[in-house]
């Protein structure tokens, strides 16, 4: 009996020691303030000046604004989605892109073969923003490369593999 005594105090004074351990962690000062401030600037969408912040995703050598998610995409074409304002995702492309502007419409603008200012190394790349209709306060990006340009064959090299074509047909 006394062994047993000797024992559960034993192991009564671990879980206390224990649960006193795990009471320190809980009770200890994180700096929460900076935690906050930490996780609202990686969700944050819109700087202090009311303008788009750069996001981490990058297609076609474009870097897209935060606040908007792929929905689809098609061989060298992506469309992204965001509850964003049209002059806004207009105000972060304008200050980014180098590029033929157009505007075809009220709710459309065009970035036709555009290159981020600085980099001219890039191919240029089609990007068209659009208000989404229904949906106030919606824009859609679209971002379309060039089709690469496949082999094209001379006159006399067209002409002499049709004359092989005819030979083996006889």
């Amino acid at each position: 009996m006394g062994a047993v005594c000797v024992t559960w105090l034993g192991c009564s004074r671990d879980a206390d020691q224990h649960s006193a351990d795990i009471r320190r962690q809980v009770l200890r000062a994180e700096d929460l303030p900076t935690k906050h401030a930490r996780i609202v600037a990686e969700h944050r969408v819109l700087d202090p000046q009311g303008e788009l912040i750069p996001s981490t995703e990058v297609v076609a050598g474009i870097t897209l604004p935060r606040g908007f998610q792929r929905i689809f995409v098609f061989e060298h074409e992506w469309h992204f989605e965001g509850a964003l304002p049209l002059q806004k995702a207009e105000n972060y492309f304008s200050a980014r892109l180098d590029a033929n502007v157009q505007h075809p419409n009220t709710r459309t603008v065009e970035y036709l073969h555009a290159t981020l200012k600085g980099a001219k190394e890039l191919s240029p790349v089609n990007v068209t923003v659009q208000q989404i209709p229904g949906r106030k306060g919606w824009s859609r990006i679209q971002i379309r490369t060039a089709k690469p340009v496949t082999e094209q064959l001379s006159h006399a090299e067209t002409e002499l593999g049709l004359a092989r074509r005819r030979l083996e047909m006889e």
